[in-house]
């Protein structure tokens, strides 16, 4: 790319009050709202790119700045924002179409594989004319990908990573993007998923395997879900229930200890929550579950502090037992 450098000193382009000037060497100022003039006054106005004291790029063409605009350089296409600032190292919308820019904001009219120097990298596929795949499927060397799926903080036409809802389905896809048709467990990351051998995952429900239960979540919200529940609690139909760091569904009656927090099981696998409990004439109360299907704590031994319950202020000791009741 052949970029012309100007100097705010050397060239002389200040901004007052949000207008662009140039100044001559001589002091002399040459201002007309977004108008730009050379230092001659007889030349005619300037065209070409320009880079401020922040690094970023704009064009200007027959004294003014591109906005809004396509600019082509050297046999590439450059897109300039509202504001005329270049898009570079992105996915930019306009005009009914995702275009894919590179890190020096050339369009990158490539047919296939992209990736973006963006984090550790960003992956996405070019259609050959500057334009993306999104929200489609790309079948390569046997393996299926989708483009686009990977949720509301993504890139358009963002590779699709993990689990995402897709046509009404949940499908799972490995750290490389193509998706896993598996039947069983799937650890991604550091969850567990059960796959039905299509590329989907089950949700929502429970999974018998052997003598034991577990349960999928539900799928959505910014933690995603489908995995399958570990090392805690979860509310299912209005009931709370009990898993270990396996999954599996703790079926004890009494007391059960958890990622350090203590519990009350029923015996078939939920909790009791909000009630106290009396043992060797000493009492304990089990919290509340607070949250919902996807933000959920509580349902714990109160220990080690102060609370009110039912209007009445009670203290715990730290191994759970009530103070003043």
């Amino acid at each position: 790319m052949n970029k012309r450098i100007l100097s705010l000193v050397a060239a002389g382009l200040i901004f007052i009050g949000g207008q662009t000037a140039i100044t001559h060497a001589n002091g002399k100022e040459i201002r007309n709202n977004d108008t730009v003039f050379r230092y001659d006054d007889q030349s005619p106005s300037y065209t070409g790119w320009f880079n401020n004291d922040f690094g970023e790029w704009y064009y200007i063409k027959n004294g003014r700045f591109v906005e809004n605009e396509w600019v082509k350089d050297n046999g590439s296409w450059y897109y300039f924002d509202e504001y005329g600032n270049m898009i570079s190292n992105t996915v930019e919308y306009i005009n009914g179409k995702d275009y894919i820019f590179g890190s020096n904001g050339a369009m990158i009219n490539k047919k296939g594989w992209i990736k973006l120097n963006i984090g550790e990298g960003i992956w996405f596929y070019g259609k050959g004319d500057g334009t993306i795949k999104d929200q489609e499927w790309v079948k390569d060397a046997g393996k299926w990908y989708y483009l686009g799926g990977s949720g509301y903080l993504n890139y358009a036409g963002e590779l699709t990573i993990g689990p995402a809802d897709i046509g009404n389905k949940t499908y799972i896809f490995d750290l490389n993007g193509s998706m896993i048709e598996k039947k069983g467990w799937i650890k991604l990351w550091n969850s567990w998923y059960y796959g039905n051998g299509d590329g989907t995952i089950k949700h929502n429900q429970w999974i018998k395997e052997g003598n034991k239960w577990y349960f999928a979540t539900p799928f959505g919200g910014v933690l995603k879900g489908g995995n399958i529940v570990t090392n805690g609690v979860f509310n299912v139909n209005g009931k709370c229930y009990i898993f270990d760091q396996n999954g599996a569904m703790i079926e004890k009656k009494g007391w059960i200890r958890v990622d350090g927090e203590w519990y009350y099981g029923n015996g078939d696998g939920t909790i009791k929550t909000g009630q106290w409990i009396k043992e060797y004439g000493k009492w304990y109360y089990l919290d509340y579950v607070y949250g919902d299907e996807i933000y959920m704590y509580g349902g714990n031994m109160v220990a080690g502090t102060s609370m009110y319950i039912d209007d009445v202020y009670y203290s715990f000791d730290g191994n759970g037992v009530c103070l003043n009741r």
